[in-house]
């Protein structure tokens, strides 16, 4: 076995992952959530403004159109061949349009968005089979102690594939470990921490 590490439980999927697996992120990786939010973002158009005290302030999103060969473009103003309609994902486009005209006319309605915790790639850990967990409550006492076993999805997409609350997943704990919505609660609805030690490779 390797160094026991404090970690974080999640879901780890990304662009381009085409689903996602079972992680953790690294406690001496995740930074702290500031006192007070430090970005916005406005509840009707969606922009966001990032360190609003000392950036400038955004405009709105672009607008989104179909120009005259059908193809979806973006624009801070709509012109005058716009063509939405015809799609059935057009109703976004057209509500949102919708919105961020409003915004230009009335300006933004803003919220604090955050404050949250920064974590990052380096402290970012894939779970395999042998990692040992030893789950904490909130006052970091271990309450259970699980060794990981995986178990290979196959094609995730195929009829009856095993999914964590619906969402795609390439390989899911075998259920003689433990409870498979146990394990994904722990993952996606809650704040688990758990002490991770890896198994040796």
């Amino acid at each position: 076995m390797t160094d026991r590490k404090k970690v974080r439980l999640h879901f780890f999927s990304e662009t381009g992952t085409e689903g996602g697996w079972f992680a953790a992120q690294d406690y001496e990786h995740i930074t702290p959530a500031p006192a007070e939010a430090s970005d916005r973002s406005c509840k009707r158009c969606g922009v966001f403004w990032a360190d609003y005290k000392t950036s400038v302030r955004p405009h709105a999103r672009p607008f989104t159109f179909r120009d005259n060969k059908g193809e979806l473009k973006s624009a801070t103003t709509l012109p005058k061949n716009t063509r939405l309609g015809k799609h059935p994902d057009d109703i976004y486009y057209i509500q949102r349009n919708r919105h961020i005209m409003e915004c230009l006319e009335k300006g933004h309605d803003w919220q604090d968005y955050g404050p949250h915790e920064e974590w990052s790639y380096e402290g970012l850990i894939m779970l395999g089979s042998g990692d040992k967990l030893e789950i904490l409550d909130d006052e970091d006492n271990i309450t259970k102690t699980v060794v990981c076993k995986f178990i290979s999805n196959g094609d995730q997409y195929a009829p009856g594939a095993k999914n964590a609350m619906g969402m795609v997943i390439h390989g899911y704990i075998d259920p003689e470990v433990m409870d498979e919505d146990e394990w994904n609660t722990m993952f996606l609805m809650e704040k688990t921490d758990a002490y991770l030690t890896k198994a040796e490779k």
